[in-house]
């Protein structure tokens, strides 16, 4: 049997990285349209505003374009950092959420927790929910659990944007328990059980994107 490499976020991947994700990921442009939307909203220019999963940095780029100045790009792969091309922001190499870089009013978590394993996802969003300023926010974008059904329709998604057949398989066997999906429901609840009020703002093709808020 073939061997199968597991999926990493090397410096192949930050290569092109952007691109990539719009070719895979439903309304990839659309959701941080609505993330920097919120940022308008609740955040003043000098609030402190977390990115996790910040990349090669474009959403922190629309940040700065935006007038953002306190903005902290965290990552786990220091490939992706070092393609990360920001003016202003500081950026933090770390598996874990800085939260002594708070407090924050806004966190932005971008299709990046999937990737947390499991078991230590609850814990994330502690440390997440524990660095907001009271009234802060947390805009998370994530895949849920799919249905056969849903999984057909994404795969259609990634079809009509171009994304070969072959690519669809290999990157599929290559995330298998590298991006673990869980479902809707379990973020309703974990998020609720941390003291979030949270609302759905997006969902496409099983990729949900929530904003929870911290009561005052």
């Amino acid at each position: 049997m073939e061997a199968v490499t597991r999926w990493v976020f090397d410096a192949a991947v930050a290569d092109n990285f952007v691109e990539y994700a719009r070719r895979h990921i439903p309304a990839y442009d659309r959701v941080i349209d609505l993330s920097l939307r919120v940022a308008e909203e609740y955040c003043a220019p000098t609030d402190r505003i977390a990115e996790v999963g910040c990349a090669t940095g474009y959403t922190i780029q629309r940040l700065e374009a935006a007038g953002f100045r306190n903005v902290v790009g965290i990552d786990s792969s220091a490939d992706m950092l070092r393609a990360c091309v920001v003016r202003h922001a500081r950026l933090v190499l770390s598996k874990t959420f800085p939260a002594a870089q708070g407090p924050f009013r806004l966190v932005m978590a971008n299709w990046t927790l999937h990737f947390v394993p499991p078991d230590e996802r609850a814990a994330y969003l502690r440390s997440v929910r524990e660095a907001l300023a009271p009234g802060g926010r947390l805009f998370l974008s994530d895949k849920t659990l799919q249905s056969e059904l849903g999984e057909v329709l994404y795969h259609d998604f990634k079809r009509g944007r171009g994304v070969p057949e072959d690519e669809i398989r290999d990157k599929k066997r290559r995330l298998a328990g590298v991006l673990v999906p869980l479902t809707p429901h379990w973020y309703l609840q974990t998020l609720a059980g941390l003291g979030f009020e949270t609302e759905i703002l997006w969902a496409e093709h099983g990729f949900v994107t929530f904003l929870a808020a911290v009561p005052r």
